[in-house]
Protein backbone atom coordinates (compact mmCIF):
# COMPACT_ATOMS: atom_id res chain seq x y z
CA UNK A 1 0.00 0.00 0.00
CA UNK A 2 1.27 3.51 -0.73
CA UNK A 3 2.54 5.77 2.01
CA UNK A 4 1.04 9.16 1.24
CA UNK A 5 1.54 12.51 2.96
CA UNK A 6 -1.97 13.95 2.92
CA UNK A 7 -4.45 15.83 5.07
CA UNK A 8 -7.15 13.40 6.15
CA UNK A 9 -9.73 16.14 5.58
CA UNK A 10 -9.01 16.11 1.86
CA UNK A 11 -10.67 12.70 1.70
CA UNK A 12 -13.41 13.64 4.13
CA UNK A 13 -11.98 11.85 7.15
CA UNK A 14 -11.84 13.34 10.62
CA UNK A 15 -8.33 12.11 11.33
CA UNK A 16 -5.36 10.40 9.78
CA UNK A 17 -6.11 7.33 11.90
CA UNK A 18 -9.60 7.13 10.40
CA UNK A 19 -8.20 7.52 6.89
CA UNK A 20 -5.66 4.73 7.42
CA UNK A 21 -8.21 2.45 9.07
CA UNK A 22 -10.76 2.82 6.29
CA UNK A 23 -8.28 2.47 3.44
CA UNK A 24 -6.05 -0.22 4.91
CA UNK A 25 -5.72 -3.08 2.44
CA UNK A 26 -7.45 -1.16 -0.35
CA UNK A 27 -5.79 -0.57 -3.68
CA UNK A 28 -4.66 3.01 -4.25
CA UNK A 29 -6.80 3.21 -7.39
CA UNK A 30 -9.94 2.54 -5.32
CA UNK A 31 -10.37 6.27 -4.67
CA UNK A 32 -9.66 7.32 -8.26
CA UNK A 33 -12.68 8.72 -10.09
CA UNK A 34 -11.23 7.99 -13.54
CA UNK A 35 -10.00 4.41 -14.01
CA UNK A 36 -8.38 5.31 -17.34
CA UNK A 37 -6.27 8.03 -15.71
CA UNK A 38 -5.44 5.70 -12.83
CA UNK A 39 -4.22 3.01 -15.25
CA UNK A 40 -2.14 5.60 -17.12
CA UNK A 41 -0.42 6.72 -13.91
CA UNK A 42 0.43 3.15 -12.96
CA UNK A 43 1.89 2.63 -16.44
CA UNK A 44 4.08 5.70 -15.89
CA UNK A 45 5.21 4.30 -12.54
CA UNK A 46 6.06 0.95 -14.10
CA UNK A 47 8.07 2.65 -16.85
CA UNK A 48 9.76 5.49 -14.92
CA UNK A 49 9.36 4.55 -11.25
CA UNK A 50 7.93 8.00 -10.51
CA UNK A 51 5.77 10.86 -11.74
CA UNK A 52 5.31 14.49 -10.69
CA UNK A 53 2.50 17.04 -10.75
CA UNK A 54 -0.06 14.72 -12.31
CA UNK A 55 -3.67 15.83 -12.01
CA UNK A 56 -6.40 13.42 -11.04
CA UNK A 57 -9.90 13.40 -9.60
CA UNK A 58 -10.52 11.29 -6.49
CA UNK A 59 -13.56 10.37 -4.43
CA UNK A 60 -13.95 11.61 -0.89
CA UNK A 61 -15.44 9.53 1.89
CA UNK A 62 -18.95 10.93 1.18
CA UNK A 63 -18.68 10.19 -2.55
CA UNK A 64 -18.02 13.77 -3.65
CA UNK A 65 -15.14 14.46 -6.02
CA UNK A 66 -12.01 16.54 -5.47
CA UNK A 67 -9.19 17.48 -7.82
CA UNK A 68 -5.63 16.79 -6.72
CA UNK A 69 -2.13 17.00 -8.09
CA UNK A 70 0.11 14.17 -6.98
CA UNK A 71 3.73 13.13 -6.88
CA UNK A 72 4.52 9.44 -6.47
CA UNK A 73 7.63 7.26 -6.64
CA UNK A 74 8.37 3.59 -6.18
CA UNK A 75 10.71 2.65 -3.33
CA UNK A 76 12.60 -0.55 -4.11
CA UNK A 77 15.01 -2.82 -2.29
CA UNK A 78 18.56 -3.55 -3.48
CA UNK A 79 17.31 -6.29 -5.78
CA UNK A 80 14.85 -3.91 -7.42
CA UNK A 81 11.75 -5.38 -5.82
CA UNK A 82 8.96 -2.93 -4.98
CA UNK A 83 8.76 -2.21 -1.26
CA UNK A 84 6.07 0.46 -1.37
CA UNK A 85 4.86 3.58 -3.15
CA UNK A 86 5.61 6.94 -1.60
CA UNK A 87 4.03 10.23 -2.59
CA UNK A 88 2.09 13.36 -1.76
CA UNK A 89 -1.11 14.99 -2.98
CA UNK A 90 -2.37 18.58 -2.97
CA UNK A 91 -5.98 19.72 -3.26
CA UNK A 92 -6.26 21.88 -6.40
CA UNK A 93 -10.06 22.01 -6.67
CA UNK A 94 -10.17 25.80 -6.35
CA UNK A 95 -7.49 26.15 -9.03
CA UNK A 96 -9.45 23.90 -11.40
CA UNK A 97 -12.63 25.89 -10.77
CA UNK A 98 -10.76 29.15 -11.48
CA UNK A 99 -9.35 27.70 -14.72
CA UNK A 100 -12.85 26.59 -15.76
CA UNK A 101 -14.26 30.08 -15.09
CA UNK A 102 -11.44 31.66 -17.10
CA UNK A 103 -11.97 29.23 -19.96
CA UNK A 104 -15.70 29.99 -19.99
CA UNK A 105 -15.00 33.74 -19.93
CA UNK A 106 -12.57 33.42 -22.83
CA UNK A 107 -15.09 31.37 -24.80
CA UNK A 108 -17.83 33.95 -24.27
CA UNK A 109 -15.47 36.76 -25.25
CA UNK A 110 -14.38 34.91 -28.38
CA UNK A 111 -18.00 34.33 -29.40
CA UNK A 112 -18.78 38.01 -28.80
CA UNK A 113 -15.80 39.21 -30.87
CA UNK A 114 -16.25 36.73 -33.69
CA UNK A 115 -19.92 37.68 -34.08
CA UNK A 116 -19.52 41.42 -33.61
CA UNK A 117 -20.68 43.71 -36.42
CA UNK A 118 -17.69 45.95 -35.62
CA UNK A 119 -14.32 45.18 -37.10
CA UNK A 120 -12.03 43.77 -34.41
CA UNK A 121 -8.36 42.95 -34.89
CA UNK A 122 -5.24 42.20 -32.87
CA UNK A 123 -1.80 43.52 -33.73
CA UNK A 124 1.23 41.65 -32.33
CA UNK A 125 4.34 43.37 -30.99
CA UNK A 126 6.06 42.84 -34.33
CA UNK A 127 3.31 44.81 -36.09
CA UNK A 128 1.72 41.80 -37.74
CA UNK A 129 -2.02 41.10 -37.62
CA UNK A 130 -2.53 38.26 -35.16
CA UNK A 131 -6.33 38.11 -35.31
CA UNK A 132 -9.15 39.68 -37.31
CA UNK A 133 -12.84 38.88 -37.07
CA UNK A 134 -15.05 38.31 -40.08
CA UNK A 135 -16.48 41.83 -39.92
CA UNK A 136 -12.99 43.37 -40.14
CA UNK A 137 -12.13 41.10 -43.05
CA UNK A 138 -15.37 42.01 -44.85
CA UNK A 139 -14.65 45.73 -44.45
CA UNK A 140 -11.28 45.28 -46.13
CA UNK A 141 -12.41 42.80 -48.74
CA UNK A 142 -10.26 39.96 -47.38
CA UNK A 143 -10.95 36.62 -45.80
CA UNK A 144 -10.09 36.62 -42.09
CA UNK A 145 -7.31 34.06 -42.59
CA UNK A 146 -5.74 36.22 -45.31
CA UNK A 147 -5.22 39.07 -42.85
CA UNK A 148 -3.33 36.92 -40.34
CA UNK A 149 0.38 37.62 -40.59
CA UNK A 150 -0.12 40.81 -42.63
CA UNK A 151 1.94 43.88 -41.69
CA UNK A 152 -0.65 46.22 -40.19
CA UNK A 153 1.06 49.37 -41.50
CA UNK A 154 0.72 48.05 -45.05
CA UNK A 155 -3.06 48.13 -44.58
CA UNK A 156 -3.07 51.85 -43.81
CA UNK A 157 -3.70 54.19 -46.72
CA UNK A 158 -0.52 56.28 -47.32
CA UNK A 159 -2.25 59.63 -46.72
CA UNK A 160 -3.15 58.64 -43.13
CA UNK A 161 -0.01 56.81 -42.06
CA UNK A 162 1.25 59.45 -39.62
CA UNK A 163 -1.14 58.86 -36.71
CA UNK A 164 -0.85 55.04 -36.47
CA UNK A 165 2.90 55.26 -36.97
CA UNK A 166 3.22 57.30 -33.76
CA UNK A 167 1.70 54.58 -31.57
CA UNK A 168 4.79 52.29 -31.26
CA UNK A 169 6.97 55.25 -30.25
CA UNK A 170 4.39 56.41 -27.71
CA UNK A 171 4.37 52.94 -26.16
CA UNK A 172 8.18 52.95 -26.06
CA UNK A 173 8.03 56.32 -24.28
CA UNK A 174 5.74 54.85 -21.62
CA UNK A 175 2.44 56.34 -22.77
CA UNK A 176 -0.64 54.14 -22.48
CA UNK A 177 -3.26 56.55 -23.73
CA UNK A 178 -5.96 54.98 -25.85
CA UNK A 179 -5.50 56.35 -29.35
CA UNK A 180 -8.67 57.38 -31.13
CA UNK A 181 -8.10 58.71 -34.60
CA UNK A 182 -9.73 58.33 -38.01
CA UNK A 183 -7.66 56.86 -40.77
CA UNK A 184 -8.22 55.14 -44.08
CA UNK A 185 -7.59 51.44 -44.55
CA UNK A 186 -6.49 50.28 -47.98
CA UNK A 187 -8.73 47.38 -49.09
CA UNK A 188 -7.86 44.82 -51.73
CA UNK A 189 -9.72 46.82 -54.33
CA UNK A 190 -11.91 49.89 -54.57
CA UNK A 191 -11.94 53.10 -52.53
CA UNK A 192 -10.32 53.15 -49.09
CA UNK A 193 -12.98 53.03 -46.34
CA UNK A 194 -12.57 55.55 -43.53
CA UNK A 195 -12.53 53.96 -40.11
CA UNK A 196 -12.42 55.41 -36.62
CA UNK A 197 -9.79 53.41 -34.75
CA UNK A 198 -10.04 52.67 -31.03
CA UNK A 199 -6.87 50.87 -29.91
CA UNK A 200 -5.30 49.70 -26.68
CA UNK A 201 -2.42 47.49 -25.59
Amino acid sequence: APVVSVRAGLFGCDSRAQLLAETSGARACAVDADPVQSARLFEILDARSQFENERAQVRRRDGSLVWITENTRIVRDREGRVLFYEGSVVDISEQIEAEDRLRLSETRYRILVENSHDGVFLIKRNGMVGFANESMAAILGYRADELIGTDYMRLIAPETLSAPALLPQERADGSYRLPRHPHAIAPQEGASPWLHLHARS
